[in-house]
């Protein structure tokens, strides 16, 4: 077992020293430049605008050019009996449509394509910010994994000395083997905890790598010697996420496109009026003959108007459907609102809770510290007993893992709360 703490120990030192360290700032960096689900998501909203255009939406005039060579080869019934009879017809044209006037559902078919690309645009926010925090979020996991190995290590080798001390003894004969016992149980469980931390750490690592859409066998280590904490105003922070919350201006955009369905569909009620002009050429060839000379020449305009005056009340039904989204897109704002509130508070409240609990542990890791180095002193002297070390080492351990944990906690938090708030691309 020591053989293989002592190999495992050596690899992961060995390791460290090539790793460059990563702060979360770079992380978010490299996801904002690298992760694919942001690529992807910033490509789709891309082609949304591609697609908000007049041309689209029906706003103009559609020209087509066409061009014809029929070629017909038959017998034919005469006096002298059958006689070969072939012709050669040429044509071409160039034909004009455009719709002037239905009841407005080209400009509103415009008006909606607009309102999807500016939909797939908070969309791609969305999921910006949304990827952005759960990089925040895995980087402080990783930061957890990091000192959790760093504390097993800590833990295995005051173990180790134990253990080398109460063997030492033994050899001298003033040892207890009950002591013994319990020091190599310790060590024993030491090891098991240190190795698995080791996997855990790595383990955690690629978790980081995979978000950062890089190979997951990138080695660094994450640098978490500056955090800073603000302090945050609750009534302010409700302010700011109904003004700039991604998922509810995603909602009101959403009702904003139901509205506008509902105008397409009036508009369907209208009558639809349609300009088309064609200008062609037209030749009949008693031979086979391509060519356009001579050939005759017309032009043609017209109004055409359509109305359709029963559907089978398709039209409104499509119109009642139109009036129910608004509802329930009204509704779902609502409820946004509702999650937003709750949401917010809850982890305001997670955050203030952790700030308070990292200062206890703070003062409490003082305590342990003292305690643990007391406790050592008086079991090196023989005045308490190998339990009551224990006790304080693993209070010791205990004391390191909670303010660990408050500070990332804390750290998640925040970085929640400007998620929530539309924020989180602004403060890193």
């Amino acid at each position: 077992m020591r053989r293989y703490i002592f190999l495992l120990t050596m690899l992961v030192s060995a390791v460290s020293l090539a790793q460059e360290p990563l702060t979360v700032n770079e992380a978010v960096n490299i996801a904002l430049e690298k992760n694919y689900g942001i690529l992807t998501a910033k490509n789709t909203a891309e082609i949304s605008k591609n697609t908000a255009t007049l041309g689209n939406a029906g706003l103009f005039p559609k020209l087509d050019v066409s061009a014809m060579t029929k070629y017909t080869d038959s017998e034919q019934d005469s006096n002298d009996g059958k006689v070969d009879v072939a012709n050669t017809q040429n044509s071409t044209s160039i034909n004009l449509s455009y719709t002037l006037v239905n009841g407005l559902g080209n400009i509103y078919n415009y008006k909606k394509l607009r309102l999807l690309a500016e939909g797939s645009s908070f969309q791609a926010k969305y999921i910006i910010e949304t990827t952005v925090f759960n990089v925040v979020n895995m980087f402080y996991a990783v930061a957890t994994q990091q000192d959790n190995f760093q504390l097993s290590k800590e833990m295995l080798e005051i173990s180790k000395e134990r253990l080398i001390r109460i063997e030492t003894k033994n050899e001298l004969g003033t040892g207890s083997s009950l002591d013994a016992l319990n020091a190599r149980v310790d060590y024993n469980k030491d090891s098991v905890n240190y190795i698995n931390a080791a996997k855990k750490y790595v383990d955690y690592k690629r978790n980081l790598n995979t978000l950062l859409s890089r190979r997951v066998d990138t080695e660094y280590i994450v640098n978490t010697e500056v955090l800073e904490f603000k302090s945050y105003n609750l009534k302010e922070l409700l302010n700011i996420a109904f003004d700039n919350n991604s998922d509810y201006i995603i909602s009101l955009n959403k009702l904003d496109q139901s509205k506008c369905d509902l105008k397409i569909a009036n508009a369907t009620m209208f009558p639809t009026i349609s300009l088309t002009t064609s200008y062609g050429y037209n030749k009949m060839n008693q031979t086979f003959d391509m060519g356009m000379d001579n050939s005759n020449a017309s032009l043609t305009t017209g109004l055409s108007l359509t109305w359709n005056i029963f559907d089978g009340k398709k039209k409104s039904t499509q119109r009642r459907n139109a009036k129910i989204n608004i509802e329930n897109a009204k509704y779902k704002i609502e409820e946004q609102r509702l999650n937003i509130h709750r949401d917010i508070s809850n982890t305001y409240a997670t955050y203030v809770n952790s700030l308070e609990v990292l200062e206890i542990e703070k003062s409490n890791l003082k305590s342990a510290e003292l305690n643990f180095k007391q406790s050592k002193e008086y079991y090196n002297l023989g005045q308490i007993t190998s339990t009551r070390f224990r006790e304080a080492q693993l209070n010791l351990l205990a004391a390191k893992n909670n303010i660990s944990t408050a500070r990332y906690s804390a750290k998640v938090a925040e970085m929640d709360l400007n998620r929530t708030c539309g924020l989180i691309l602004q403060i890193k």
